[in-house]
């Protein structure tokens, strides 16, 4: 049958000749089933449309304790009330144990059923995090080695953590069984995650990686071993590469499109984008180097190095290694650059950071800047105003009050000049992210450097520029709450409409949510 929004609805003769409001009630009664009939149709559709997710391990882990078979699951908890069924002394005595036994019988059908689809299901085995010790080595390789023969063809994205093995100079033993479980099984490897694993695994470790994509590997500062089993021809599908504490690379990969390095020494990963090593990445990350095994170079590039697929780009190497980010930054061109990771530091005086060299690079493209602890917001913000860059979303963790200051004589349209400069404001921002968390300010540099400084620049922009949308949070982890008078004067903001996002230890302020309030 088929409705049309102009066809009137047809009541049942016999409401005809009933009250108006008796009619109401009957439609009522009408409306209500079929809401309940439609949340049925919806539930089928949702149920025909669904696919399996892999479950967390921890979920994992509690669904395999209750998926034993009914018969071991059901007689332990029964024999203990089996020795004496008269003894009224028992709280599980007389009818209460009968219930007791029906009740662990339909449990006992719900763990079949637990452990039927389970390992009916090879979706559920395709993501496991397990943690390795010498303790319950057999156990953890027997639920590794469940997990490979479960997941069908699918690949695994293997997480393995390994905690209290025995260290030695020049060679760390491999768990026993381990090496000959990974190799057998390397071709259903999807993901590779080793978080501090034994030297004589990652020298031993061979095989045909032909479905791994992302190859994960972090050791602690005592080992620096070598993956040099694993090269281009070994994994051809390898995009994501992450290391960490790593002394020598063998760039063997051209295709990768993923690098996250850690705690590498400066020197190499400068040379990683001097060389052009990888024109396909998309991704790069280098995070808490390592200090340089050479002294800065006399360097000449004759052709600058262009990463043209490069789309999210962070570099944690601005307050001890300024030679090597001027280098960089004065020769690499990033001209696809969406997303910037801009950590501080404290500023070097003797060699200072070339800043409007640095934005030059991608004034055009950037949309999305972080910043975590700046040192120079003022010169940060001026070389963004120079360049012209003009981020949609701006990031701002752990900032101090003189950047808060800087961040507000930026957005506030009364407050428009950086220095000594007067620019304009930026045309595209629409969304603002400040993370507070200074433990060494007082609670008023809180309350009245961001409540009071943030909402007097709310309000300005509200009234200069009501045409433009910009969306503001902050939030607070510092360990006491926003002033009163800041949160009366935020819900009015609220009310009159102005998308503003106020997070107190995690949680949204109630003032900023206007089904708390009464009009």
């Amino acid at each position: 049958m088929t409705y049309e929004l102009e066809d009137k609805p047809k009541l049942p003769t016999f409401l005809k000749k009933c009250s108006p409001q008796e009619r109401v009630k009957h439609l009522d009664l009408l409306i209500r089933r079929l809401s309940i009939e439609r949340s049925h149709y919806l539930s089928t559709i949702n149920t025909e449309n669904s696919y399996t997710r892999s479950l967390p391990t921890e979920v994992l882990m509690h669904i395999f304790k209750c998926a034993a078979p009914p018969i071991e699951f059901e007689r332990p908890k029964l024999s203990k009330w089996d020795e004496d069924p008269y003894d009224n002394s028992s709280p599980w005595s007389g009818p209460q144990k009968y219930a007791r036994i029906r009740f662990v019988q339909k449990l006992a059908a719900v763990s079949a059923l637990w452990h039927s689809a389970v390992y009916s299901t090879p979706e559920l085995w395709t993501s496991v995090a397990i943690k390795l010790s010498p303790r319950k080595m057999e156990a953890k390789l027997s639920l590794l080695n469940i997990v490979f023969q479960n997941c069908g063809s699918l690949g695994v994205d293997l997480k393995l953590k390994f905690k209290h093995f025995p260290r030695y100079h020049h060679y760390d033993p491999v768990p026993k069984g381990l090496l000959h479980l990974l190799q057998t099984h390397t071709s259903r490897l999807k993901a590779l995650r080793l978080e501090d694993p034994p030297s004589g695994l990652c020298r031993q470790f061979e095989g045909r990686y032909t479905n791994l994509e992302c190859l994960d590997v972090s050791w602690s500062p005592a080992t620096a071993p070598i993956f040099s089993t694993i090269n281009a021809e070994s994994a051809p599908a390898l995009r994501k590469l992450s290391l960490k504490s790593v002394n020598n690379l063998v760039l063997q990969w051209s295709a990768i499109t993923s690098l996250n390095l850690t705690e590498v020494s400066v020197d190499i990963c400068a040379l990683i984008l001097l060389n052009g090593w990888s024109p396909n990445l998309t991704e790069f990350f280098c995070r808490s180097p390592a200090p340089p095994h050479r002294h800065m170079p006399d360097l000449t590039i004759p052709v600058k190095p262009s990463f043209p697929q490069m789309r999210d780009f962070g570099w944690q190497c601005l307050s001890d290694y300024t030679p090597w980010n001027n280098l960089i930054f004065q020769n690499v061109q990033l001209p696809s650059l969406r997303t910037l990771y801009w950590p501080g530091g404290r500023p070097d005086q003797e060699a200072p950071f070339n800043y409007p060299s640095f934005f030059g690079h991608f004034s055009s493209t950037l949309t999305r800047l972080y910043l975590e602890k700046p040192s120079a917001m003022e010169e940060i913000l001026f070389c963004l105003f120079g360049q012209e860059v003009n981020p949609s979303t701006l990031i701002v963790e752990d900032c101090d009050h003189n950047s808060l200051k800087a961040i507000w004589q930026l957005l506030d349209p009364e407050h428009r000049t950086v220095g000594e400069h007067r620019q304009m404001l930026l045309p595209k921002l629409q969304e603002v992210l400040l993370v507070y968390t200074p433990g060494y300010e007082r609670p008023s540099t809180l309350t009245n450097g961001v409540s009071s400084a943030m909402l007097n620049m709310l309000v300005n922009r509200r009234n200069k520029c009501p045409e433009k949308e910009l969306r503001v949070n902050a939030v607070n982890h510092v360990g006491f709450p926003w002033d009163g008078d800041s949160a009366e004067r935020m819900y009015d903001l609220v009310r009159s409409g102005f998308p503003l996002e106020i997070y107190e230890f995690g949680e949204l302020h109630p003032t900023c949510d206007p089904s708390s309030h009464e009009s």
